[in-house]
């Protein structure tokens, strides 16, 4: 079962390195005009980066949660209330929130659920926030490679010409690249607005030869 692979991969390959929080959604939030303080935010999956994300909003006024699938995350954590973090499998346990939050958001998570548990999940999303609050959820569209380039040469219209699709990831790893008309379709299916996106392109290899794609979306109910 994917769960079951998923809970394998990920239960044991704690990091022990330092964490930052991540730009990319701390800038797309601020142009969604959010304001963290005093607001109840939930992060699904906070051990990827060590809760970094999760301390910054703290840091910027938040009553912070966070759940994750590994139980050595979940003993980790030291900057939260252990009653407000929880272990539990995105997309097939329930969140322990009803129509609380005023925040979801979820990076590095659902690429790891299939069709069925992505719809649980943006349904449970819906359940657990306020009326006129926000999820905002994160997938990677594709990775693919191009040939080494002149470092000299300027970005243009054929920077990424006769690029080829591929995976940057290890053969191990369950990521499912996603399509972004089957999130916001089925989003929107449950009652959710589609209300922002954001998409990145970077290299992730010192020659520019190996891109990925990922992209963000903001969601109101």
């Amino acid at each position: 079962m994917v769960e079951d692979i998923v809970s394998n991969y990920w239960v044991g390959k704690e990091s022990s390195n330092s964490s930052c929080s991540n730009v990319s959604l701390f800038r797309f939030l601020g142009g969604l005009k959010f304001n963290f303080k005093g607001k109840k935010v939930l992060e699904v999956g906070y051990g990827g980066n060590n809760g970094a994300d999760l301390l910054e909003a703290q840091k910027r006024g938040a009553i912070v949660y966070g759940t994750d699938i590994n139980p050595n995350y979940i003993d980790k954590i030291k900057f939260i209330e252990k009653s407000k973090v929880f272990l539990l499998r995105a997309g097939l346990d329930p969140l322990p929130f009803n129509s609380e939050l005023d925040l979801i958001y979820s990076r590095d998570v659902i690429y790891y659920l299939d069709d069925d548990q992505i719809k649980f999940f943006l349904s449970d999303c819906y359940k657990a926030i306020k009326e006129k609050s926000m999820i905002v959820i994160q997938i990677i569209e594709k990775d693919f490679n191009i040939e080494k380039k002149d470092p000299k040469n300027s970005f243009d219209d054929y920077f990424f010409e006769n690029s080829k699709d591929g995976r940057i990831f290890e053969k191990d790893n369950p990521i499912r690249f996603l399509s972004s008309r089957f999130i916001i379709n089925s989003a929107e299916t449950i009652g959710f607005k589609l209300i922002g996106v954001k998409r990145l392109i970077q290299s992730y290899d010192i020659y520019e030869t190996n891109f990925r794609v990922d992209r963000y979306f903001a969601f109101i109910k």
